[in-house]
């Protein structure tokens, strides 16, 4: 080789080693920079020349500047962070959810549920003490406003977690938007040969990082190739690039398709779902497929899917606590208003039973003619309608089956087709029209079997409906909904008492749910029992004397009322009940109002009134019944129901309510752990990451003295040329 041939080898040894210690130089200068890859550049020997004896190198070059990035590891590293995102925005909520159910002395509904049972064993002491009943109004009204309360800030959570959920959509939007004009870039940079975007690469791990915090979404790189011939997994040139959400693909290769959030199908309070906008423009709802990062454990704290019949939210943490909370409510509400029922008086109404729902007029078949002015159009089919008869015992009859076509009858004709029925049968009872709304009594239409009760048990005509107007089918047809409270097969007793407390008459008013038998399985059903006719319950062989000759119940205005015959007299009357629930699930006769954690409360007449609160059974001086009832509430065993109805639970209130809050703490604490373990996992992989790509002053350091020992090298190499060209031409000379 020529003199000059090592010159150029010297030379090419020099650019080298300038190119890999300015390549040093950057990556010490980003050694803080936590979203910097570190680089190296890829030295290979020039071809070499075939002189005699061998070869002879021409020096080297670099053919590329790599970052050293593992993708196996980065992922790790990615998914890593979505776990610990995800765990730490739960732990947050969970534990601000936790701060409302105090465990202290002097606050929280452990120590209210405390106060009002005490206020009842005071007033039991003294039932006629007005002020012991301010205070027993007191603590009912406390307790009811701080479920309240707490119930309102789970809701103002959800709501705010809501908020947040679409401003965290917009981010993920704009990160993935980048991410696509990012592998635009990338796509025209690595168009050439050995020429890598190494920093547009970095941008881009820093905003897959980012992504994956708020959504973790699934990032495809196929086509992967590696600049290294011995370590095939540093390096992530990829030919296609792609970002799911919910299997659907917001990124794809340099396209963008953005996210969306609008309101969720069937939330009745207007919380929104994410969805997927394609192509066309419609709308894919891809919130359940959403399970990781910030906005995944959102969407586990405020619920992903809603309930068409409440619009509640019929999933997630935060809506699992109110929903708890509600069973312990309307667990309250409704043991306590069974106890009241117990007090006695003249009057007991129920609270709304039902929602009066007028009928479209344009899902209608067939109008009946004679409906009074202030009714719409109504639907009615032909049909059948099926009426059980009992005697006057209450002993179940016969079923009647009443055939019924509104095209050629009008209303007058309906009624008369049943009347003749009970002709033809010899059954002493009658159709009319009262106000719209058809009823069938035991009547004095002929003589035949003495009627106890006639209760419709069938209805495919729509006739009852469709002239009560209420949308309530229960009230009338048994295999439809029954009776649709949180009633429990069993019994209750109606009590009247005299003035001075003795017992008048008792009657037993038997419900089963489980029977197709309307007597014992819907609320008219029930009034037939009460109003039953003969049947002598105080066994006397004296029929006038009876619970039926005392009182008297009806169901209009969907509510049951019960009343005193003689409104002149101090006859009272009192329900005792015997496993049903029965006055405290209708409400009949109640001391707290409401049904849920926000409605409950003190019932308005008692909170603008203390004394008007009785702590008796029988109106009599010095009984206290109903108060040592109440306070030996909290040690009874009673029901709780879910929202649908379902029992959930037999325990005691206090046990039901540590059983709600140890829920909500246990919970709290098993996210915790999962952060801790989240916390570790991520630390692990993110030295592996640190390990692999970022940068180490002392590795650094060694490789510059290396380079720099390297380029003196060439530099003494290229002296020394130099001296022999300068000894040459001087001899030349």
């Amino acid at each position: 080789m020529s003199l000059f041939g090592t010159l150029n080898t010297s030379y090419t040894g020099l650019q080298a080693s300038q190119l890999s210690t300015d390549t040093i130089g950057n990556n010490i200068a980003n050694a803080e920079n936590e979203n910097y890859t570190r680089q190296r550049v890829d030295l290979e020997s020039k071809f070499a020349l075939n002189v005699k004896g061998g070869q002879v190198g021409t020096g080297v070059e670099a053919s590329q500047i790599i970052r050293i990035h593992d993708e196996f590891t980065f992922r790790r590293y990615v998914d890593s962070s979505a776990d610990l995102e995800f765990n730490q925005m739960e732990q947050k909520v969970l534990v601000e959810l936790s701060e409302y159910f105090p465990d202290v002395d002097e606050a929280g509904l452990e120590r209210d549920l405390v106060k009002f049972f005490d206020s009842w064993q005071k007033l039991a002491s003294n039932p006629a003490d007005d002020a012991q009943k301010i205070a027993v109004a007191a603590s009912a009204n406390q307790l009811s406003l701080d479920i309240n309360n707490i119930q309102n800030k789970m809701e103002t959570t959800q709501s705010s977690i809501d908020d947040m959920l679409k401003i965290n959509i917009e981010e993920v939007n704009r990160l993935a938007k980048n991410i696509s004009e990012i592998n635009r870039e990338i796509a025209r940079v690595e168009a050439q040969p050995y020429r890598h975007a190494n920093t547009l690469r970095d941008e881009r791990d820093k905003l897959e990082i980012a992504l994956s915090k708020l959504i973790d979404p699934t990032i495809t790189k196929t086509g992967s190739k590696t600049a290294m011939d011995i370590d095939t997994n540093i390096a992530d040139f990829s030919e296609e690039y792609g970002i799911l959400v919910g299997g659907f693909q917001i990124v794809d290769g340099v396209s963008f398709h953005p996210l969306k959030t609008e309101k969720a199908e069937n939330s009745g309070k207007g919380y929104t779902s994410v969805y997927f906008q394609k192509s066309d423009h419609s709308l894919v709802d891809v919130s359940k497929g959403i399970t990781g990062g910030k906005i995944g454990a959102m969407l586990d704290l405020r619920g992903k899917s809603f309930s068409s019949v409440t619009g509640d939210a019929e999933d997630g943490k935060i809506q699992k606590y109110k929903d708890m909370l509600d069973s312990l409510s309307l667990g309250i509400i409704q043991a306590t208003n069974t106890i009241y029922a117990v007090n006695s008086d003249k009057e007991m109404v129920s609270s709304q039973i039902g929602n009066t729902v007028a009928l479209n007029v344009e899902e209608r078949k067939y109008a009946i003619s004679q409906i009074p002015n202030d009714k719409v159009d109504i639907e009615v089919s032909p049909g059948y309608m099926k009426l059980s008869t009992y005697d006057i015992n209450g002993r179940f009859v016969e079923d009647i089956k009443v055939d019924i076509d509104p095209t050629v009858m009008g209303l007058d004709a309906i009624i008369d087709k049943i009347n003749d029925t009970f002709k033809g049968k010899n059954i002493d009872a009658k159709a009319i029209l009262e106000q719209g709304t058809m009823k069938i009594l035991p009547g004095e239409m002929h003589s035949g079997d003495k009627v106890g009760a006639v209760l419709i048990k069938e209805d495919t005509s729509l006739v009852v409906e469709a002239l009560g107007i209420t949308g309530y089918k229960g009230l009338d047809v048994v295999d439809d909904v029954d009776i649709p409270f949180n009633i429990e097969n069993g019994s209750f007793n109606i009590n009247v008492y005299n003035e001075v407390g003795e017992v008048l008459a008792t009657r037993e008013i038997i419900i089963n749910k489980n029977v197709e038998n309307p007597l014992y399985s819907t609320l008219n059903g029930i009034v037939a029992q009460i109003n039953m006719k003969n049947i002598d319950d105080n066994e006397d062989n004296y029929f006038n004397n009876d619970v039926d000759d005392l009182v008297y119940a009806n169901f209009s205005g969907n509510k049951l009322k019960i009343v005193t015959k003689d409104s002149n007299s101090d006859i009272q009357f009192n329900i005792t009940d015997k496993g049903s629930g029965f006055a405290g699930a209708v409400g009949l006769h109640k001391f707290l109002d409401g049904d849920s954690a926000s409605t409950i409360k003190l019932k308005t007449e008692f909170k603008n009134d203390a004394s008007k609160i009785n702590a008796y059974g029988k109106a009599v001086l010095g009984d206290n019944e109903v108060a040592n009832m109440m306070q030996q509430l909290q040690y009874d065993q009673i029901n709780f129901y879910d929202k649908n109805g379902k029992q959930i639970a037999n325990e005691s209130i206090m046990g039901q309510y540590r059983y709600t809050a140890g829920t909500l703490s246990a919970d709290t604490h098993s996210v915790k752990l999962q952060l801790e373990s989240s916390q570790a996992l991520f630390k692990s992989v993110e030295k592996q990451q640190q390990s692999i790509s970022s940068v180490s002053i002392d590795e650094e350091l060694a490789n510059l003295i290396k380079y720099q020992t390297g380029y003196g090298a060439n530099a003494k190499v290229l002296s020394t040329v130099q001296t022999m060209l300068d000894s040459l031409l001087g001899i030349k000379q």
